[in-house]
Parts: structure tokens; C-alpha cells; sequence
């Protein structure tokens, strides 16, 4: 990479005059964006610029997921939904095997962890289009 060839950075004044200096003239894009609140929701929104194909960006706030169903909207489609939880094996279920196996469990006692539905993990899907909507991990 020739540093020469580079131009130098701008200068402050240009900066906090404009804006949108570096949307215009720069090849690497610094987003700047700005927060409105919607009904509980936050809803983040690219800047709008003179460029005819402006795309919204918007990001849904991480889920408060744990051991029950939750009401949320779905990222897939968008819907209101109330999640359908599956329990999985993860690795606080087999922490518990192991331990139990080297406690002298051998005859099928240290396999009791796969039966109890509060040491695993919780998954939420979308009842409607069965996407992974997130994971609730307890080890």
C-alpha cells in the first residue's frame, strides 16, 4: 500500500460545518445514527442523504429471552408473535453427566440431567415462519 497516494485528513472545520462530509467524500462510510423512540421500541434510522437509493437501516433491540415464552416480533416476518420454547442439551446438562459419572453414577443414573427440562437450554422460535429467534443459555 503507497501511503503517498493518499489524501490527507480533513480538516476539523470541514468536519463540523458539514455533516455529511464524510458520506460524500470518502470511500469508507461513517453512519451516524439517529435515535427516535416507537411505542416502547427503538427504532435507529440512516441519515438521509441526497443519494436516490437511501436504505433504512434498522436494528430490533436484543430480546429478553429465559425459561418461558416470550411476546415479541419476529425479524423474519415481522410479525407480533409469542415464541415457542424447545428445551435442548447444553453444556451445563453435560457438565452434570460428567460429574455424576465420575461420582460412581455408571448405571444409567448420570443420564438424569437429559430428563430435567430446568438445567437445559431454552430455544425460541416463531410459531408462524419457525425461525431461531434466539437462545436462552444457562451455563
Amino acid at each position: 500500500m503507497n501511503y503517498n497516494d493518499e489524501k490527507p485528513p480533513p480538516l476539523y472545520t470541514d468536519v463540523v460545518e458539514n455533516p455529511n462530509y464524510y458520506l460524500s467524500n470518502s470511500r469508507a462510510a461513517a453512519y451516524v445514527v439517529p435515535i427516535s423512540r416507537e411505542a416502547g421500541n427503538v427504532k435507529y434510522t440512516a441519515p438521509n442523504t441526497t443519494n436516490s437509493n437511501t436504505n433504512e437501516i434498522r436494528f430490533q433491540p436484543s430480546l429478553a429471552l429465559g425459561q418461558t415464552s416470550v411476546e415479541c416480533t419476529c425479524t423474519n416476518c415481522h410479525s407480533l408473535v409469542k415464541t415457542r420454547v424447545k428445551h435442548t442439551s447444553g453444556l451445563l446438562v453435560w457438565f452434570l453427566v460428567c460429574i455424576l459419572f465420575l461420582l460412581g453414577c455408571v448405571c444409567g443414573c448420570c443420564l438424569i440431567p437429559f430428563c430435567m427440562p430446568g438445567i437445559k437450554n431454552v430455544q425460541h422460535y416463531c410459531p408462524r415462519c419457525k425461525v431461531l429467534l434466539g437462545e436462552y443459555r444457562r451455563f
